[in-house]
């Protein structure tokens, strides 16, 4: 069936949604315009040549540009795979949350996303489109199955990693250890 990728953030240059779109054109190239479609949530400075971009390539059957939405809840449920293509992100809240909805992570390979995915789902090689067209297709041709199977891996990686409780007291050791290290006489 017809694979639901998302994705969600400030359309901005570090995003690079471009990729996102670049990628869906080459599968679309591939034949497999029917196989898939990607919805982008957000708005900011790259919308105009965003909006172009899908427009020009025209991938505007597959690739739905849909603004911001303060419903992302629903946004994300009717998804199966989220895809991250930030060539900077500090640490990717936004992949958090779709993880603790239960969808596939699909990320560029930058440490601070690849440390948030916890080797589930896939990576591609940051900045290209090329690579993030396979990763994609490599999901398509998942079973629906194994994609659920995957979600649900990415839920409860969150919520291990990520419940309150425990980030909490992660952050009070990280405390305690600075004020230990401040405390100490210098040389």
């Amino acid at each position: 069936g017809l694979v639901r990728f998302v994705a969600v953030g400030r359309l901005s240059s570090t995003k690079r949604f471009d990729l996102l779109v670049r990628a869906a054109h080459m599968l679309m190239q591939r034949g497999l315009g029917d196989r898939f479609v990607v919805d982008v949530y957000g708005d900011g400075e790259q919308a105009v040549a965003l909006r172009e971009m899908v427009d020009g390539l025209g991938v505007g059957s597959v690739v739905r540009l849909r603004g911001s939405t303060s419903q992302i809840g629903a946004a994300l449920r009717d998804a199966e795979v989220f895809v991250l293509p930030s060539e900077r992100e500090s640490f990717g809240i936004a992949l958090v949350e779709a993880m603790a909805t239960g969808l596939v992570p699909l990320v560029s390979d930058i440490e601070s996303l690849v440390w948030v995915a916890g080797g589930v789902g896939a990576t591609f090689r940051s900045g290209d489109p090329s690579a993030l067209a396979d990763a994609m297709l490599e999901l398509i041709g998942w079973p629906g199955e194994r994609r659920r199977e995957v979600g649900l891996e990415a839920r409860r990686s969150v919520i291990e990693r990520f419940e309150e409780s425990v980030v909490a007291e992660q952050l009070a050791g990280h405390l305690e250890a600075a004020a230990s290290a401040a405390a100490m006489p210098r040389r």
